[in-house]
């Protein structure tokens, strides 16, 4: 799902109320970076909205990354989800 994509910046209640408090950045990575699956998972509440733009910001459009952050964030906080995906990135890059 792309930037002009997103229902946030067209009406998305639940993002905005998500993104209150954090200057819409993670509104602006779910928005811009989330796939489809990374997107139904957080707006079915599978995932919170800050492991889920932790997820799009770590991926940014790399699916498998994406679904490993899925699978991931069931079992770690947003910090170490963030440190783990960051680590799988590296070493998918070599």
């Amino acid at each position: 799902m792309g930037w002009g994509q997103s229902p946030f910046f067209g009406g998305d209640s639940l993002l905005k109320e998500q993104d209150t408090n954090r200057n819409t950045s993670n509104g602006y990575w779910i928005g811009t970076y989330a796939g489809d699956n990374l997107y139904e998972n957080f707006r079915d509440g599978s995932i919170s909205a800050g492991k889920a733009a932790t997820i799009a910001e770590v991926a940014r459009g790399n699916m498998a990354l994406e679904d490993a952050g899925l699978k991931m964030a069931k079992n770690m906080p947003a910090a170490q989800l963030r440190s783990a995906l960051s680590l799988l990135k590296q070493s998918l890059e070599k």
